[in-house]
Protein backbone atom coordinates (compact mmCIF):
# COMPACT_ATOMS: atom_id res chain seq x y z
CA UNK A 1 0.00 0.00 0.00
CA UNK A 2 3.10 2.04 -0.57
CA UNK A 3 4.11 2.26 3.14
CA UNK A 4 7.49 -0.04 2.46
CA UNK A 5 9.24 1.42 5.36
CA UNK A 6 6.19 0.41 7.71
CA UNK A 7 6.09 -3.37 6.06
CA UNK A 8 10.20 -3.83 7.03
CA UNK A 9 10.15 -2.36 10.23
CA UNK A 10 7.07 -4.93 11.00
CA UNK A 11 9.50 -7.66 9.51
CA UNK A 12 12.71 -6.55 11.92
CA UNK A 13 10.27 -6.32 14.86
CA UNK A 14 8.72 -10.15 13.87
CA UNK A 15 12.24 -10.81 13.57
CA UNK A 16 13.40 -9.72 16.94
CA UNK A 17 10.22 -11.74 18.55
CA UNK A 18 11.30 -15.06 17.27
CA UNK A 19 13.08 -17.57 19.24
CA UNK A 20 14.25 -20.25 16.72
CA UNK A 21 16.41 -19.97 13.92
CA UNK A 22 13.55 -21.50 11.73
CA UNK A 23 11.24 -19.10 12.77
CA UNK A 24 13.50 -16.36 11.87
CA UNK A 25 14.03 -17.59 8.32
CA UNK A 26 10.37 -18.22 7.74
CA UNK A 27 9.80 -14.54 8.83
CA UNK A 28 12.80 -13.55 6.10
CA UNK A 29 10.93 -15.44 3.41
CA UNK A 30 7.47 -13.70 4.26
CA UNK A 31 9.31 -10.98 3.49
CA UNK A 32 10.36 -11.83 0.01
CA UNK A 33 6.84 -13.11 -0.95
CA UNK A 34 5.74 -9.36 0.36
CA UNK A 35 8.10 -8.21 -2.33
CA UNK A 36 6.93 -10.68 -4.93
CA UNK A 37 2.90 -9.53 -4.03
CA UNK A 38 4.32 -5.84 -4.56
CA UNK A 39 5.33 -6.56 -7.67
CA UNK A 40 9.09 -6.30 -7.08
CA UNK A 41 9.86 -10.20 -8.60
CA UNK A 42 12.99 -9.89 -8.91
CA UNK A 43 14.63 -8.37 -5.54
CA UNK A 44 12.50 -11.09 -3.73
CA UNK A 45 14.30 -13.52 -6.44
CA UNK A 46 17.90 -11.49 -5.64
CA UNK A 47 16.86 -11.53 -1.79
CA UNK A 48 16.19 -15.29 -1.41
CA UNK A 49 19.15 -16.63 -3.16
CA UNK A 50 21.69 -13.79 -1.06
CA UNK A 51 19.49 -15.43 1.67
CA UNK A 52 20.36 -19.37 0.08
CA UNK A 53 24.26 -18.51 0.42
CA UNK A 54 24.47 -17.51 3.86
CA UNK A 55 26.32 -19.74 6.15
CA UNK A 56 23.40 -19.84 8.99
CA UNK A 57 21.15 -21.78 5.69
CA UNK A 58 24.28 -23.34 4.15
CA UNK A 59 24.77 -25.81 6.79
CA UNK A 60 21.28 -26.51 7.66
CA UNK A 61 19.29 -28.54 5.11
CA UNK A 62 16.13 -28.01 6.77
CA UNK A 63 16.69 -24.18 6.45
CA UNK A 64 18.38 -24.29 2.95
CA UNK A 65 14.77 -26.10 2.49
CA UNK A 66 12.27 -23.44 3.53
CA UNK A 67 14.48 -20.94 1.50
CA UNK A 68 14.41 -23.47 -1.76
CA UNK A 69 10.12 -23.49 -1.33
CA UNK A 70 9.70 -19.92 -1.13
CA UNK A 71 12.18 -19.04 -3.98
CA UNK A 72 10.59 -21.70 -6.50
CA UNK A 73 7.02 -20.36 -5.14
CA UNK A 74 8.18 -16.99 -6.51
CA UNK A 75 10.00 -18.00 -9.65
CA UNK A 76 6.91 -20.21 -10.67
CA UNK A 77 4.80 -17.52 -11.01
CA UNK A 78 6.62 -16.47 -14.23
CA UNK A 79 5.42 -19.58 -15.99
CA UNK A 80 7.70 -21.30 -18.70
CA UNK A 81 11.36 -21.11 -17.97
CA UNK A 82 10.44 -19.83 -14.67
CA UNK A 83 8.28 -22.92 -13.54
CA UNK A 84 11.47 -24.81 -15.03
CA UNK A 85 13.54 -23.18 -12.22
CA UNK A 86 10.81 -23.45 -9.90
CA UNK A 87 11.23 -26.98 -10.39
CA UNK A 88 14.84 -27.62 -9.93
CA UNK A 89 14.97 -25.84 -6.65
CA UNK A 90 12.16 -28.05 -5.25
CA UNK A 91 13.91 -31.10 -6.60
CA UNK A 92 17.03 -29.90 -4.75
CA UNK A 93 14.48 -28.98 -1.41
CA UNK A 94 13.20 -32.69 -1.64
CA UNK A 95 16.82 -34.20 -1.82
CA UNK A 96 17.71 -32.09 1.21
CA UNK A 97 14.90 -33.76 3.42
CA UNK A 98 14.44 -37.26 2.11
CA UNK A 99 17.49 -38.86 3.82
CA UNK A 100 16.73 -37.26 7.03
CA UNK A 101 13.06 -38.21 6.82
CA UNK A 102 10.30 -36.27 5.90
CA UNK A 103 6.81 -35.51 8.18
CA UNK A 104 4.13 -33.47 7.78
CA UNK A 105 5.63 -30.00 7.67
CA UNK A 106 6.82 -31.34 4.37
CA UNK A 107 3.51 -31.62 2.83
CA UNK A 108 3.32 -28.86 1.06
CA UNK A 109 6.48 -28.77 -0.53
CA UNK A 110 5.79 -32.52 -1.84
CA UNK A 111 2.11 -30.85 -3.55
CA UNK A 112 3.72 -28.04 -4.77
CA UNK A 113 6.57 -30.40 -6.62
CA UNK A 114 4.16 -32.71 -7.53
CA UNK A 115 2.02 -29.92 -9.39
CA UNK A 116 4.64 -28.93 -11.17
CA UNK A 117 5.87 -32.25 -11.92
CA UNK A 118 2.59 -33.51 -13.55
CA UNK A 119 2.44 -30.20 -15.69
CA UNK A 120 5.64 -30.85 -17.47
CA UNK A 121 4.61 -34.23 -17.68
CA UNK A 122 6.38 -35.84 -15.35
CA UNK A 123 3.26 -38.27 -14.27
CA UNK A 124 4.64 -40.95 -12.70
CA UNK A 125 7.44 -38.64 -10.48
CA UNK A 126 3.79 -36.43 -9.48
CA UNK A 127 1.89 -39.45 -8.56
CA UNK A 128 5.25 -40.76 -5.99
CA UNK A 129 4.85 -36.95 -4.30
CA UNK A 130 1.62 -37.17 -4.06
CA UNK A 131 1.51 -40.56 -2.65
CA UNK A 132 4.00 -39.68 -0.12
CA UNK A 133 1.92 -36.87 1.13
CA UNK A 134 -0.98 -39.01 1.33
CA UNK A 135 1.01 -41.40 3.28
CA UNK A 136 2.48 -38.69 5.86
CA UNK A 137 -0.29 -37.78 6.77
CA UNK A 138 -2.52 -40.92 7.09
CA UNK A 139 0.88 -41.87 9.07
CA UNK A 140 0.57 -38.38 11.37
CA UNK A 141 -3.15 -38.70 11.89
CA UNK A 142 -3.32 -42.70 12.86
CA UNK A 143 -0.83 -41.63 15.72
CA UNK A 144 -2.79 -39.45 17.26
CA UNK A 145 -4.84 -42.06 20.03
CA UNK A 146 -8.29 -40.36 20.47
CA UNK A 147 -10.78 -38.50 18.36
CA UNK A 148 -10.20 -35.78 20.87
CA UNK A 149 -7.10 -35.60 20.05
CA UNK A 150 -7.70 -35.90 16.50
CA UNK A 151 -10.15 -32.52 16.22
CA UNK A 152 -7.57 -30.73 18.06
CA UNK A 153 -5.57 -31.20 14.91
CA UNK A 154 -7.60 -30.06 12.65
CA UNK A 155 -8.79 -27.42 14.79
CA UNK A 156 -5.19 -26.24 15.31
CA UNK A 157 -4.44 -26.91 11.72
CA UNK A 158 -7.45 -27.05 9.05
CA UNK A 159 -4.62 -26.61 5.92
CA UNK A 160 -3.67 -30.27 6.73
CA UNK A 161 -6.80 -31.58 5.39
CA UNK A 162 -7.30 -29.61 2.64
CA UNK A 163 -3.61 -30.98 1.79
CA UNK A 164 -4.95 -34.31 2.04
CA UNK A 165 -7.68 -33.39 -0.31
CA UNK A 166 -5.03 -31.72 -3.01
CA UNK A 167 -3.26 -34.97 -3.03
CA UNK A 168 -6.01 -36.91 -3.29
CA UNK A 169 -7.39 -34.86 -6.10
CA UNK A 170 -3.25 -34.66 -7.87
CA UNK A 171 -3.26 -38.51 -8.19
CA UNK A 172 -6.86 -38.11 -9.93
CA UNK A 173 -5.64 -35.93 -12.25
CA UNK A 174 -2.29 -38.18 -13.01
CA UNK A 175 -5.39 -40.81 -13.74
CA UNK A 176 -6.86 -38.78 -15.71
CA UNK A 177 -3.64 -37.69 -17.93
CA UNK A 178 -2.43 -41.55 -17.84
CA UNK A 179 -5.13 -44.44 -17.00
CA UNK A 180 -2.14 -46.63 -16.17
CA UNK A 181 -2.54 -44.46 -12.75
CA UNK A 182 -6.07 -45.32 -12.57
CA UNK A 183 -5.15 -48.63 -9.76
CA UNK A 184 -2.93 -46.03 -7.19
CA UNK A 185 -5.81 -43.06 -7.67
CA UNK A 186 -8.46 -45.75 -6.88
CA UNK A 187 -6.24 -46.52 -4.18
CA UNK A 188 -5.83 -43.13 -2.68
CA UNK A 189 -9.41 -43.11 -2.90
CA UNK A 190 -10.11 -45.93 -0.98
CA UNK A 191 -7.49 -45.26 1.70
CA UNK A 192 -9.74 -41.43 2.14
CA UNK A 193 -12.65 -43.66 2.61
CA UNK A 194 -11.66 -46.48 4.96
CA UNK A 195 -9.73 -43.90 7.37
CA UNK A 196 -12.16 -43.02 9.29
CA UNK A 197 -13.82 -46.70 9.63
CA UNK A 198 -9.93 -47.83 10.48
CA UNK A 199 -9.34 -45.31 12.88
CA UNK A 200 -12.70 -46.27 15.23
CA UNK A 201 -11.69 -50.04 15.26
CA UNK A 202 -7.94 -49.17 16.45
CA UNK A 203 -9.74 -46.95 19.10
CA UNK A 204 -11.98 -50.13 20.21
CA UNK A 205 -10.95 -51.89 23.13
CA UNK A 206 -9.52 -54.84 21.49
CA UNK A 207 -9.33 -57.68 24.05
CA UNK A 208 -6.41 -59.57 23.70
CA UNK A 209 -3.43 -60.44 25.63
CA UNK A 210 0.23 -61.46 25.27
CA UNK A 211 3.92 -60.06 24.67
CA UNK A 212 3.45 -58.62 21.24
CA UNK A 213 -0.14 -56.66 21.97
CA UNK A 214 1.55 -55.61 24.91
CA UNK A 215 4.69 -53.68 23.09
CA UNK A 216 1.63 -52.72 20.49
CA UNK A 217 0.19 -50.75 23.10
CA UNK A 218 3.84 -49.22 24.22
CA UNK A 219 4.89 -48.32 20.51
CA UNK A 220 0.94 -46.83 20.22
CA UNK A 221 1.22 -44.66 23.17
CA UNK A 222 4.63 -43.40 22.57
CA UNK A 223 3.44 -42.30 19.42
CA UNK A 224 0.39 -40.54 20.48
CA UNK A 225 2.75 -38.74 23.14
CA UNK A 226 4.74 -37.61 20.17
CA UNK A 227 2.23 -36.32 18.30
CA UNK A 228 0.55 -34.52 20.86
CA UNK A 229 3.56 -32.99 21.40
CA UNK A 230 3.57 -31.77 17.93
CA UNK A 231 0.55 -30.52 18.14
CA UNK A 232 1.38 -28.17 21.55
CA UNK A 233 5.24 -27.19 20.89
CA UNK A 234 5.75 -28.41 16.93
CA UNK A 235 8.55 -30.62 16.17
CA UNK A 236 12.71 -30.44 15.61
CA UNK A 237 14.29 -32.46 12.73
CA UNK A 238 15.03 -35.25 15.63
CA UNK A 239 11.60 -35.25 17.21
CA UNK A 240 10.53 -35.92 13.13
CA UNK A 241 13.07 -38.72 12.89
CA UNK A 242 12.50 -40.53 16.20
CA UNK A 243 8.55 -40.33 15.43
CA UNK A 244 9.49 -41.97 11.82
CA UNK A 245 11.47 -44.56 13.74
CA UNK A 246 8.88 -45.79 16.20
CA UNK A 247 6.19 -45.94 12.93
CA UNK A 248 8.49 -48.12 11.35
CA UNK A 249 9.10 -50.15 14.73
CA UNK A 250 4.77 -50.54 14.52
CA UNK A 251 4.48 -51.43 10.91
CA UNK A 252 7.09 -54.87 12.01
CA UNK A 253 5.35 -55.56 15.15
CA UNK A 254 2.19 -55.28 12.81
CA UNK A 255 3.36 -58.03 10.67
CA UNK A 256 4.58 -60.55 13.15
CA UNK A 257 0.83 -60.15 14.92
CA UNK A 258 -0.32 -60.73 11.78
CA UNK A 259 1.32 -63.81 11.86
CA UNK A 260 0.25 -64.50 15.10
CA UNK A 261 -3.24 -63.54 15.00
CA UNK A 262 -4.86 -62.98 11.91
CA UNK A 263 -7.93 -62.45 12.89
CA UNK A 264 -7.29 -59.52 15.39
CA UNK A 265 -4.86 -57.83 12.87
CA UNK A 266 -7.76 -57.81 10.01
CA UNK A 267 -9.49 -55.65 12.82
CA UNK A 268 -6.23 -53.67 14.26
CA UNK A 269 -4.49 -53.43 10.93
CA UNK A 270 -7.54 -53.75 8.36
CA UNK A 271 -5.92 -52.40 4.60
CA UNK A 272 -8.64 -50.96 1.48
CA UNK A 273 -9.24 -53.12 -1.09
CA UNK A 274 -7.41 -52.54 -4.35
CA UNK A 275 -9.66 -52.16 -7.13
CA UNK A 276 -8.79 -54.94 -8.93
CA UNK A 277 -10.33 -56.55 -5.66
CA UNK A 278 -13.38 -54.55 -6.13
CA UNK A 279 -13.32 -55.79 -9.71
CA UNK A 280 -13.60 -59.38 -9.10
CA UNK A 281 -16.19 -59.01 -6.41
CA UNK A 282 -18.68 -57.41 -8.75
CA UNK A 283 -21.37 -60.38 -10.34
CA UNK A 284 -21.92 -60.25 -14.28
CA UNK A 285 -24.26 -57.50 -14.91
CA UNK A 286 -23.43 -55.98 -11.85
CA UNK A 287 -21.32 -52.16 -11.80
CA UNK A 288 -19.80 -49.92 -9.26
CA UNK A 289 -19.83 -45.89 -8.95
CA UNK A 290 -17.78 -44.50 -6.87
CA UNK A 291 -17.56 -40.66 -6.27
CA UNK A 292 -14.89 -38.39 -4.57
CA UNK A 293 -14.59 -34.71 -4.12
CA UNK A 294 -10.54 -33.60 -4.52
CA UNK A 295 -7.78 -31.42 -5.71
CA UNK A 296 -7.70 -27.49 -4.78
CA UNK A 297 -10.72 -26.76 -6.34
CA UNK A 298 -12.98 -29.63 -4.74
CA UNK A 299 -13.29 -31.42 -8.21
CA UNK A 300 -16.04 -34.26 -8.63
CA UNK A 301 -14.85 -37.28 -9.64
CA UNK A 302 -16.36 -40.85 -10.71
CA UNK A 303 -15.20 -44.27 -10.99
CA UNK A 304 -16.59 -46.60 -13.01
CA UNK A 305 -15.73 -50.39 -12.17
CA UNK A 306 -17.80 -53.14 -14.38
CA UNK A 307 -16.69 -56.94 -14.66
CA UNK A 308 -13.20 -56.71 -16.72
CA UNK A 309 -13.14 -52.53 -16.98
CA UNK A 310 -12.71 -49.54 -14.68
CA UNK A 311 -12.50 -45.81 -15.91
CA UNK A 312 -12.43 -42.80 -14.46
CA UNK A 313 -14.77 -39.94 -15.00
CA UNK A 314 -14.09 -36.13 -14.15
CA UNK A 315 -17.31 -34.52 -13.40
CA UNK A 316 -18.97 -31.06 -13.35
CA UNK A 317 -21.53 -30.91 -10.59
CA UNK A 318 -20.63 -28.01 -9.27
CA UNK A 319 -23.91 -25.92 -10.74
CA UNK A 320 -26.31 -28.91 -10.16
CA UNK A 321 -25.01 -29.15 -6.27
CA UNK A 322 -24.93 -25.54 -5.72
CA UNK A 323 -28.75 -25.49 -7.17
CA UNK A 324 -29.46 -28.08 -4.84
CA UNK A 325 -28.14 -26.78 -1.52
CA UNK A 326 -29.63 -23.72 -2.10
CA UNK A 327 -33.71 -25.40 -2.03
CA UNK A 328 -36.24 -24.48 -1.29
CA UNK A 329 -35.72 -21.41 -3.23
CA UNK A 330 -37.19 -17.81 -2.08
CA UNK A 331 -40.60 -16.47 -2.66
CA UNK A 332 -42.46 -15.58 -4.38
CA UNK A 333 -40.96 -18.44 -7.14
CA UNK A 334 -42.74 -21.59 -7.18
CA UNK A 335 -40.74 -24.31 -4.83
CA UNK A 336 -42.61 -26.82 -7.24
CA UNK A 337 -40.93 -25.75 -9.97
CA UNK A 338 -37.65 -25.74 -9.15
CA UNK A 339 -37.90 -28.91 -7.09
CA UNK A 340 -38.89 -30.70 -10.00
CA UNK A 341 -35.97 -29.26 -12.15
CA UNK A 342 -33.62 -30.43 -9.60
CA UNK A 343 -33.46 -34.40 -10.57
CA UNK A 344 -32.90 -33.69 -14.06
CA UNK A 345 -29.74 -31.48 -13.11
CA UNK A 346 -28.26 -33.72 -10.86
CA UNK A 347 -28.93 -36.70 -13.14
CA UNK A 348 -27.05 -34.69 -16.04
CA UNK A 349 -24.17 -33.78 -13.91
CA UNK A 350 -23.75 -37.31 -11.67
CA UNK A 351 -25.33 -39.85 -13.78
CA UNK A 352 -25.22 -38.83 -17.49
CA UNK A 353 -21.88 -39.18 -18.35
CA UNK A 354 -21.63 -42.93 -17.93
CA UNK A 355 -25.46 -43.46 -18.36
CA UNK A 356 -25.16 -45.31 -21.52
CA UNK A 357 -22.18 -47.69 -20.11
CA UNK A 358 -24.80 -49.03 -17.53
CA UNK A 359 -27.88 -50.01 -20.65
CA UNK A 360 -26.82 -53.68 -19.74
CA UNK A 361 -26.43 -53.45 -15.79
CA UNK A 362 -28.58 -55.23 -13.46
CA UNK A 363 -27.42 -53.82 -10.17
CA UNK A 364 -25.73 -50.71 -9.35
CA UNK A 365 -23.65 -50.01 -6.48
CA UNK A 366 -23.27 -46.67 -5.36
CA UNK A 367 -20.75 -45.08 -2.83
CA UNK A 368 -21.58 -41.42 -2.29
CA UNK A 369 -19.01 -38.74 -0.79
CA UNK A 370 -19.80 -35.50 0.73
CA UNK A 371 -23.14 -33.73 0.27
CA UNK A 372 -23.96 -36.68 -1.84
CA UNK A 373 -24.85 -39.06 0.57
CA UNK A 374 -28.28 -36.69 0.58
CA UNK A 375 -29.07 -37.13 -2.77
CA UNK A 376 -32.29 -39.21 -3.17
CA UNK A 377 -30.86 -41.20 -5.95
CA UNK A 378 -33.50 -43.31 -7.26
CA UNK A 379 -35.37 -40.20 -8.32
CA UNK A 380 -32.19 -39.12 -10.09
CA UNK A 381 -33.20 -38.83 -14.18
CA UNK A 382 -31.20 -39.81 -17.05
CA UNK A 383 -31.95 -40.23 -20.92
CA UNK A 384 -35.63 -38.73 -19.76
CA UNK A 385 -36.35 -41.12 -17.32
CA UNK A 386 -35.67 -41.56 -13.60
CA UNK A 387 -33.39 -44.21 -12.19
CA UNK A 388 -36.12 -46.07 -10.50
CA UNK A 389 -37.12 -46.76 -14.17
CA UNK A 390 -34.03 -47.99 -15.13
CA UNK A 391 -33.60 -52.21 -15.89
CA UNK A 392 -30.85 -52.32 -13.11
CA UNK A 393 -31.68 -51.96 -9.16
CA UNK A 394 -29.35 -49.23 -6.89
CA UNK A 395 -27.27 -49.84 -3.50
CA UNK A 396 -25.59 -47.60 -1.58
CA UNK A 397 -22.29 -48.83 0.29
CA UNK A 398 -19.74 -47.13 2.12
CA UNK A 399 -16.79 -48.29 0.40
CA UNK A 400 -15.57 -50.85 -2.07
CA UNK A 401 -13.32 -52.60 0.53
CA UNK A 402 -16.98 -52.41 2.43
CA UNK A 403 -18.50 -54.42 -0.71
CA UNK A 404 -15.40 -57.01 -1.07
CA UNK A 405 -15.66 -57.87 2.79
CA UNK A 406 -19.64 -58.45 2.68
CA UNK A 407 -18.76 -60.25 -0.63
CA UNK A 408 -16.55 -62.39 0.76
CA UNK A 409 -18.88 -63.33 4.03
CA UNK A 410 -21.64 -63.93 1.85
Amino acid sequence: HGTPITAIDFIRRSLAAQTSELARIRTLAEFAKLLDSSGYQGQAVSFLERLLTEGRVEGAPRLKATVLLSLASVQRKSGGLGEDFALERLEQALNLLQPRGLNSRDIPLLLVLADLRLKKGKTALAADAYETAIGISEQFRAALASESARLAFLEKDPTHVMNYQIAIGGMFAAADKDPSFLERAFAAAEKARARVLLESLRGADLEREGPLRKDETALTQRLAMMAQKGLEEGWSTEDGIAFTSLQERLVRLGDQIRAQDPQYASLRYGQPSGLKEVEAALKPGEAFVSYKFAGRDQAAWAFLLQPGKARLVRLYAGEALSAARNLPPPEPRRPTEVWEAVPERLGRALWSPFDAELADAKKVFIVPDGELWTVPWSVLESSGKPLLDKPYTLQVVPSGSVLVQLRKVK
